[in-house]
């Protein structure tokens, strides 16, 4: 991981980060992952081998270090572009998806490519798995007939209509925090699905998610129908959207998304 560290700040060319110098700053790292402890049953343990992920220090190292794991991997996978690789590809930290027009067998035979396997990478494990359809953070990837088709993944046989999750509500939601669930229930929705169709029957499931939850019809129905119109959505006949419709209100969600984003990213930077 120093390694990495050290090859990243090479790269970006920097020699201090907010007035810290970038050899101190990888000192400390070292320091930091060659003293850690934890305290189990009374006794104190030393960590000898790998970190807890639960530390945003060590995602960011992680981050890093697969980084260049990543454009090894991309660099060869280019080459095959023509014979097993389709330019889809997808990383969440750890997390890494693919199209691949090849066997299972090819797979194998790929990622044990002697770059893939170079001793730098020796603490990488990996866990592959091959289908039509996959689970990706929490998002539904399927290929159908070679078009790739997105949706938001549900346990369905855990919880099949659990309200969604956030940090900040940890008891029976209260009106404003039924607003805010909702709403981010539908902007994700239009985020993850990629066709009006998908998007309708997520519609649908949230709806009976939050009935499901003793939340009423008129107020569920008011924040959906609030939402759309803030968005310049009119409901036509029985159907509430066409393909352009959707596509211009998916745009507009993304934009919307990202410059939110941006905000609360310059907003924890000014905190800082």
């Amino acid at each position: 991981m120093i390694e990495a560290l050290e090859n990243f700040f090479s790269f970006t060319s920097k020699t201090k980060i907010d007035g810290i110098l970038t050899t101190t700053i990888i000192q400390l790292i070292r320091l930091i992952l060659e003293n850690q402890f934890s305290v189990y049953e009374n006794k104190l343990y030393q960590q000898m081998i790998g970190s807890s992920i639960d530390s945003s220090l060590i995602r960011i190292l992680i981050d890093i270090y697969i980084f260049y794991w990543q454009y090894d991997l991309l660099r060869i996978l280019n080459k095959k572009r023509d014979i097993f690789f389709r330019r889809v590809f997808g990383r969440h930290l750890n997390q890494i998806f693919f199209l691949w027009n090849g066997s299972k067998d090819e797979l194998f035979t790929f990622l044990n490519t002697k770059s893939l396997t170079h001793s730098k990478y020796d603490h990488i494990r990996m866990t592959v798995s091959m289908d039509y359809k996959i689970q990706y953070l929490d998002a539904e990837i399927c290929d159908v007939g070679r078009i790739l088709q997105t949706r938001v993944y549900h346990h369905l046989s855990f919880e099949p209509y659990a309200l969604p999750y956030m940090p900040e509500i940890q008891t029976r939601p209260s009106q404003s925090q039924i607003l805010l669930l909702l709403r981010n229930s539908v902007i994700r929705a239009i985020l993850y699905c990629s066709n009006e169709q998908e998007f309708e029957n997520e519609l649908l499931y949230i709806e009976l998610s939050f009935l499901h939850n003793e939340i009423s019809s008129y107020l569920i129905q008011k924040i959906i129908e609030n939402f759309f119109i803030e968005f310049h959505v009119v409901k036509k006949d029985t159907c509430l959207f066409d393909e352009n419709t959707y596509q211009v209100l998916q745009s507009s969600i993304r934009q919307n998304y990202k410059q939110k984003s941006k905000y609360h990213l310059v907003k924890r930077q000014w905190r800082y």
